[in-house]
């Protein structure tokens, strides 16, 4: 990784952070200000067609995540990089809960997801992120989608 694309991905993950970059104060408990600036900040990094395709679903998908109990949603891979891509990939943060609660949340969401974009979903959670190499990428690449 080149210098420069190293300060960006760090500047990527801080940029919620800074004030002089989202146009209102995110409110506490309120990440709505944080994710339009994420999505608008994405420019480049989500291509067009998906950014709006995202962007009209918004509502939509924090229905969802708020309904199953989401954390935080995150888009990662094909879906920041390619024109097309043929499916979607997501960090999820479902939080602590018994097992068979997480599993029917995990599934859930999914199949929701995967309802309202037309397209397979691939879900990773935190834990799945052990190699240092693949989190490194994830880390890079991910836009926020949702948090509660």
């Amino acid at each position: 990784m080149k210098p420069e694309e190293r300060d960006a991905a760090y500047l990527w993950d801080m940029l919620p952070l800074k004030g002089s970059d989202v146009k209102e104060s995110p409110v506490p408990g309120n990440d709505r200000n944080l994710v339009d600036c994420r999505l608008q900040a994405a420019g480049d990094a989500l291509n067009p067609a998906l950014k709006s395709e995202i962007e009209s679903r918004r509502a939509e998908v924090a229905a969802i995540c708020a309904r199953l109990g989401v954390r935080r949603l995150e888009l990662f891979g094909s879906g920041t990089r390619s024109a097309a891509p043929r499916d979607l990939d997501f960090l999820v943060d479902l939080g602590e809960r018994p097992p068979a609660e997480y599993a029917a949340a995990y599934f859930a969401l999914r199949e929701q997801l995967e309802a309202l974009f037309a397209r397979p979903v691939d879900l990773v959670t935190p834990p799945g992120l052990g190699n240092p190499y693949f989190r490194q990428r994830v880390e890079q690449e991910k836009t926020l989608l949702y948090a509660a």
